[in-house]
């Protein structure tokens, strides 16, 4: 009865209005429709864009696995963009410009489409090269977010990160693009040894860095293994995304004053190190072959090697002569090979050095007078060769522009710096 009765007073609320009926639907949140809101955001991006009197660098990766590229844009009102760059896809890796046009479309939200062919960009998604699959890179981007100064975008296809950065008014393009290129040069090439970090009392090692992409591994069983795309800014390098080894986190890296190592912006106390010791680094280095080149010889040297190419010319019709450091494995010694050439025949000789390390980036190299059948023939009658050997055996105080990637090493005699040589990686 108790029951009967509730449920009747219900019946007569909801009759006298008492109880207000539910509704069919809600009201909107939004004040404008869908459409209405894409349009205002195509419009406001539209304006960011083009309202960048000198236009936009561009850290570009193709994909999420792609090397890192910088490329500058100007977008402007008319719809025409201006893009140039310099990098390995650039003709001659030179600096490169050209156009095309641009647009905002609406497709599930807003969208910059570089809509007619540019060298610069679709190089990026060009299918045909290399081996028919390109770069798989996108020339489509949803617009993520915008400010005046910075534009957060996503490849539409492939889905990697783009960041769009505001360019200063005084900025000239082309040095912009040179600096940076030449900047990367100087931080990695094939040939440039690794570089390493100790992070929690483990030894990580970052190889291939040319190609833009890291091979991060760790030192024991079970090590962490790591691919790592990074982009070259002006004053060091940023990974794609945040990488965390051993619990600590890394993005973004600067080099140090004495461009010798990598120093991370998030955790300063952690340094990609390259050479700390160029002796060492030569002396310990049973694998590459250092040629002594002209341009680096100082005058007293480069009379030496003058006298000598012209008697290896007279003696035996040589067309070049050259020499090189290295260590070799069956005389058990680094030495000094002198080698001359005629036609595509070249005929070398080796004598044998003593290579020792002292203080930091100090290297005493002296000849044992000894060497193979070739190299003792040399000594003994080429004009000029004893000479040279005389003096390159004595102490040297040893520099290079970046110790993160020494290509060229200058020795400087200690007791005399008028007298040098360099050598670089063959």
């Amino acid at each position: 009865m108790k029951t009967s009765t509730y449920i009747v007073n219900i019946v007569v609320f909801v009759l006298l209005g008492l109880i207000p009926a539910c509704k069919n639907e809600e009201a909107d949140i939004f004040l404008a429709s869908p459409a209405e809101r894409l349009n205002k955001a195509i419009s406001d991006y539209q304006n960011i864009l083009t309202n960048a009197e000198n236009g936009w660098e561009m850290d570009y990766f193709a994909n999420q696995m792609s090397p890192g590229y910088t490329l500058l844009v100007k977008l402007n009102k008319s719809g025409n963009a201006i893009l140039s760059a310099r990098s390995e896809l650039t003709t001659n890796g030179a600096y490169e410009q050209d156009s095309c046009l641009f647009d905002i479309i609406g497709d599930n939200g807003p969208v910059l489409t570089f809509n007619t062919f540019s060298k610069i960009l679709h190089v990026f998604s060009n299918p045909e090269n290399p081996d028919g699959y390109g770069l798989e890179g996108d020339y489509e981007f949803v617009i993520v977010k915008a400010h005046p100064d910075t534009v957060w975008m996503k490849g539409k296809k492939y889905g990697a990160e783009v960041l769009l950065r505001k360019m200063p008014s005084d900025v000239q393009w082309k040095q912009l693009a040179d600096e940076r290129s030449e900047f990367k040069t100087l931080l990695f090439s094939e040939k440039a040894p690794e570089l390493k970090m100790v992070v929690n009392k483990k030894t990580y090692t970052f190889s291939l860095g040319y190609s833009g992409v890291f091979l991060a591994k760790g030192s024991g069983v079970n090590a962490l293994t790591l691919d790592v795309p990074f982009i070259v800014t002006h004053d060091g390098i940023r990974f794609y995304q945040e990488v965390e080894i051993e619990g600590v986190k890394f993005k973004a890296f600067r080099l140090n004053d004495a461009k010798s190592g990598l120093v991370s912006v998030e955790s300063p106390e952690h340094t990609l190190t390259g050479v700390n010791d160029l002796a060492i680094f030569i002396r310990d280095d049973a694998e590459t072959v250092w040629d002594i080149f002209p341009a680096g010889l100082s005058s007293t040297l480069d009379q030496s090697y003058k006298a000598i190419l012209q008697s290896a010319q007279t003696l035996y019709g040589a067309d070049s002569a050259s020499f090189s450091l290295k260590y070799n494995t069956i005389r058990g010694s680094f030495v000094l090979a002198f080698s001359y050439t005629v036609g595509t025949t070249t005929t070398e000789g080796l004598l044998d050095l003593n290579v020792t390390a002292g203080n930091k980036d100090m290297l005493t190299v002296s000849y044992k007078g000894t060497g193979d059948a070739k190299g003792l023939q040399f000594y003994n009658d080429v004009e000029g060769l004893d000479d040279f050997v005389s003096a390159i055996s004595s102490a040297f105080a040893l520099s290079t522009a970046a110790k993160i990637n020494p290509k060229e090493i200058k020795f400087t005699k200690a007791t005399n710096q008028q007298v040098y040589f360099a050598i670089k990686p063959r």
